[in-house]
């Protein structure tokens, strides 16, 4: 059993802000979770960490990602007066400006963002710097709207230092639920919130050992491993004031064994925690305890290998709750509920941005990318399934109204096909379906048929209806995500964006995007005869007019590769989708 110091969380509190804020030292922080690491973020490291010339102390260390993934690998360096450089997408030779910049040379056109802490000496996150310069002005717009509650420490803490997660204020508010709160009033304050939408869910029956389980042994969205990735200790800090809210004992931490990284995040942290009195018995010295462990392997589709007790699955919302219990103990600022999610799709500055839960989508998107509202078609809220928005203000207001959550966000440009990119989402989809309900598996199947021939150019009069019906007796029939979610993924795109559908049932592709449905055309009246398009076409599908010296592309022998468009030196060949007959000219 370990000794429970009173002043411990003051003491490492006082050791991470040292280490956060070093007064004589240089820090380099270099983004080292999965997407970091993917692109050469631990090659950058070990080189800065190896040098040993430096003017000034150094101290090198990992951290979570930023969030900005467009921009790893990502260094940020502060200096001991509290000035903060970023730098985006190093390599082996643009890392000789960040060396440069730390022995105190100017910056280069290399550097992205200058900033400087609000109040020198303390730093908990990106909300504590104020920005001072945006040389690429793709970052600092990245940032401009967000409100970071959950992320507020990401890609400035070291994911394995747990004096740096409490000098960001982690276990506090552990502390206050345990002093101010009982269980009954911690459980009656996280069930009226909609975060985890336990009204329903009461404890189980009384066990010896009653346990939660969280995540999933199968797969971890992208925001759930950039959870885990950039503040295990969070994900922690959320477990330990469920358990005490909702009476377990016991909880386990499905991590799917591909992650290995997160794994061990976790469980060093876990090690960590218990060593200073946080995880096991007598929490900092009470008389509740928690032992949290983690696993790799778990049944799905009716199996029961899971200890009994209540699943919290996805990671999402458990994030939320110690923001939840600080603002109602009083320690922390009136925030607003946010949201955290990934932001892809096209457009170029793609990563993981935290807002306020009631946010202009819209507005958000066209900040970040500093393109007006034309240029965008759609939202695709969770990806790969979940449902479409239309790029509106009305219709996405109407949506943040009803509080859902979501994991990824994909923006989807006026060229992007509704009906391809639905069966392409459906398509996605990995099958575990469980025996609860047979239209979950037999309707899916034939929406992805319909789609397909809708897709083939081989609609016919009723198939949305038909897709339709399907489509909305799996929803009503099916007992899961596995089925509901494409179900409503194509109700969406029906309700929104029905006239692209009815299109592609009379034969042709309004966005020219379905291989099936479109054409080359050469436009005569800019053809200059060069015969490139007709050397470069592989299948010998450009051909000459009988008598003439022009050229056309024979539909019959096409294979839509679009090597002549993409060939042609004068633009001159144009993809086209109409209802045609494939036969010369």
């Amino acid at each position: 059993m370990v000794q429970y110091n009173p002043g411990i969380l003051e003491h490492l509190a006082e050791t991470g802000r040292r280490s956060l804020c070093p007064s004589s030292a240089v820090r380099i922080n270099v983004g080292t979770s999965s997407c970091g690491l993917a692109k050469g973020a631990g090659l950058l490291r070990d080189k800065l960490a190896a040098r040993r010339d430096w003017a000034l102390p150094v101290k090198v260390t990992g951290v979570g990602c930023l969030g900005a993934c467009f921009a790893e690998p990502l260094i940020h360096v502060r200096l001991p007066d509290g000035r903060h450089y970023f730098f985006g997408r190093v390599d082996g030779k643009s890392l000789w400006h960040v060396i440069r910049l730390v022995e105190g040379h100017q910056p280069t056109s290399y550097l992205w963002l200058t900033a400087v802490e609000k109040e020198p000496g303390r730093l908990q996150g990106f909300s504590d710097l104020s920005i001072t310069g945006d040389r690429q002005t793709s970052l600092a717009r990245f940032f401009k709207l967000q409100r970071r509650s959950i992320s507020h420490s990401w890609g400035f803490i070291d994911p394995q230092d747990i004096a740096e997660y409490i000098a960001t204020g982690g276990y506090f508010t552990l502390r206050d639920a345990l002093q101010q709160f009982s269980p009954e009033k911690l459980r009656q304050l996280i069930t009226a919130s909609p975060l985890l939408n336990l009204d329903d869910r009461q404890p189980p029956a009384p066990l010896e050992a009653p346990c939660m389980t969280v995540g999933s042994s199968t797969e971890l969205t992208p925001l759930e491993l950039a959870l885990v990735e950039n503040n295990p200790h969070h994900l922690l800090e959320s477990l330990l004031l469920t358990g005490y809210a909702l009476g377990f004992s016991q909880a386990v931490i499905y991590i799917p064994a591909k992650h290995a990284l997160a794994a061990a995040l976790l469980e060093r942290a876990i090690a960590t925690a218990r060593e200073y009195g946080l995880v096991g018995d007598h929490i900092l010295g009470t008389d509740y305890g928690l032992e949290i462990a983690v696993a790799h392997n778990q049944t799905h589709s009716g199996g029961a290998t899971a200890p009994h007790g209540l699943t919290l699955e996805p990671l999402q919302p458990l994030a939320h709750i110690p923001g939840l219990v600080r603002r109602a103990a009083g320690s922390g600022p009136e925030q607003p509920d946010t949201r955290v999610f990934y932001l892809s799709g096209d457009l170029k500055s793609h990563g993981f941005v935290e807002v306020p839960a009631e946010e202009d989508l819209p507005a958000l998107v066209q900040t970040i990318t500093n393109k007006s509202s034309g240029s965008w078609k759609a939202l695709q809220v969770e990806f790969p399934n979940g449902t479409f928005l239309p790029f509106d203000n009305q219709t996405t207001k109407s949506a943040n109204t009803t509080g859902f959550m979501f994991h990824e966000l994909v923006v989807l440009d006026r060229h992007r096909c509704i009906v391809d990119r639905t069966l392409a989402a459906i398509n996605t989809q990995t099958p575990r379906y469980c025996a609860g309900s047979p239209a979950c598996e037999t309707g899916i199947a034939a929406l992805k048929t319909k789609l397909s021939l809708l897709t083939q150019g081989q609609g016919y009069g009723g198939v949305l209806e038909e897709i339709e019906a399907i489509a909305r007796q799996v929803a009503r029939e099916t007992r899961c995500p596995t089925g509901c979610s494409p179900a409503q993924l194509v109700l969406s795109g029906l309700r929104y964006f029905r006239s692209e559908f009815a299109a592609h049932a009379a034969g042709y592709c309004p966005t020219i995007a379905c291989k099936d449905l479109i054409r080359f055309e050469i436009l005569q009246g800019k053809c200059k005869q060069c015969r490139c398009c007709y050397l470069v076409c592989p299948s010998g599908a450009v051909k000459n007019r009988k008598g003439t010296v022009r050229f056309f592309v024979d539909d019959r022998l096409c294979i839509k590769c679009g090597a002549c468009a993409q060939t042609c030196p004068f633009g001159c060949i144009k993809p086209v989708s109409e209802a045609f007959s494939k036969h010369e000219p």
